[in-house]
């Protein structure tokens, strides 16, 4: 039984504790802080508990088997409480306390826990947060390996203009377990850079995706082909793509092909093809950026077929001058598309991945990277704004699946048409004379 006197005496303990000074303010208040917690949680769930042992439900349904102990691991500190155990004839056991805040069968770290870990493991180490809250390295490594995304309710942009939508390709290296070393795959959508102050520039309407090499490629594009859907008026709008020209993301952008993306060279990796190729022969490197930027294909074709002959020329410089070659139209669009505004391709990589991946020695392992992309993309769009991210993970269904994000209905018509949905992403979304079309072709016998 819990009196009023329990809390005036911890008060009067916490005021006479003070002014001994054996220990802090700062640590005395929250000692104070978890106490108070640790008794008001036991009054709460003896008070639900209590309500629903004499309520009629309880007494249709379930027999009560005496009080079982249970301790849990809040962001206060430990707690250990003691609750009811049912038993129903059809679904056996029930701890109706564990269902009513939310506590996992064999988990003693609460939600709220939880979710403390997963957003600050985004700022520090596993070893502090370990420190910090009384677990191990492991539980830390565990909820994040174990990670399943909130779908998200994809809002429209306020700022809905004609201006383009650009979007951000690229990989980084990981180091997983038993040398079977991967890459995490990163695309950024964005609407371009506005001026935050003197030479600082952010991007607008940023939003992130990560995912491993494993994942398949029709899986990222339909989260990207709902994202854009859901989130801006495409019919007017151009889609911009800044990539090295991978093979894979040349496949990727195919994907895309309704928005007609226009795919553009990242112009850091061509100053550094170029400087690969002239090591620093200036006469060299300015004839190349002239005959790039002035259309001139053939003066590069002839340089190519001089310069693979020569034999103090290294294979590697042969290749990076064959790459330009084959990447000519994606390199032309860089002077001639007007809405381009430059690559930020390596920045977002260094800033979103390296630093959580490639920087830190420590091997991952492939069969649980899936889940960590799924987190490091939840909080790369959300972990700025605790209450947003707060809100979003605890608002309804979580996914192991990228696809299934950010999803969306399919046209009524279609439905009504085949008596069944569709999974093409190009009949998604709003009504336009292209969609028609594919619709008509969609339905025709040869699918």
């Amino acid at each position: 039984m819990i009196r009023i006197s329990d809390f005036y005496s911890l008060v009067k303990t916490f005021f006479k504790n003070i002014f001994s000074f054996k220990l802090s303010f700062e640590q005395q208040f929250k000692l104070f802080i978890t106490k108070a917690f640790e008794i008001l949680f036991r009054v709460y769930v003896k008070k639900v508990d209590d309500r629903f042992f004499y309520s009629n439900e309880r007494k249709d349904r379930f027999k009560s088997k005496g009080f079982i102990k249970r301790t849990v691991t809040t962001a206060f500190g430990y707690v250990t409480f003691e609750r009811r155990k049912y038993v129903d004839k059809k679904t056996g056991v029930c701890y109706y306390i564990d269902e009513k805040i939310g506590l996992k069968r064999y988990r003693r770290l609460s939600e709220e826990m939880i979710f403390t870990i997963l957003f600050e493991y985004q700022h520090t180490t596993a070893s502090f947060l370990a420190k910090t809250y009384g677990v191990s390295r492991a539980t830390v490594y565990n909820l994040v390996n174990s990670f399943q995304m909130p779908k998200l309710d994809i809002q429209r942009f306020e700022r809905d203009d004609s201006s383009p939508v650009y979007m951000e390709i690229d990989e980084d290296h990981m180091k997983c377990r038993r040398s079977k070393n991967t890459y995490m795959r990163m695309v950024v959508i964005h609407r371009g850079t506005e001026e935050i102050c003197t030479d600082r520039n952010k991007l607008i309407d940023k939003h992130t995706i990560m995912f491993p090499t494993s994942v398949p490629l029709e899986e990222v594009s339909e989260y990207v082909l709902n994202y854009l859907e859901k989130r801006y008026s495409m019919d007017k709008k151009k889609l911009i793509v800044n990539s090295d020209g991978g093979i894979w993301i040349d496949s990727f952008v195919r994907e895309l092909g309704i928005y007609k993306p226009i795919h553009i060279y990242d112009k850091f990796h061509l100053v550094k093809a170029i400087a690969e190729i002239s090591k620093r022969d200036k006469e060299i490197s300015k004839n190349l950026y002239k005959w790039l930027k002035g259309d001139g294909f053939k003066e590069l074709e002839n340089f190519y077929e001089n310069f693979k002959e020569k034999e103090n020329v290294s294979q590697r410089r042969k290749e990076q001058m064959k790459m330009l070659l084959n990447q000519y139209e994606k390199i032309r669009r860089i002077y001639t598309e007007e809405d381009y505004i430059g690559s930020r391709t390596e920045a977002l990589v260094s800033h979103e991945c390296s630093r959580f991946l490639s920087s830190r020695p420590k091997a991952f392992s492939r069969r649980k990277i899936k889940a960590r992309a799924l987190y490091h993309t939840f909080f790369a769009n959300y972990g700025k704004d605790r209450e947003k991210a707060y809100e979003l993970y605890f608002s309804g269904k979580k996914t192991s699946s990228l696809e299934k994000v950010v999803e969306m209905e399919c046209l009524p018509e279609i439905v009504n048409e085949t008596g069944k949905s569709t999974n093409m992403l190009y009949l998604r979304g709003g009504e336009c004379p292209i969609r028609e079309v594919l619709k008509e072709i969609s339905q025709s016998k040869i699918f």
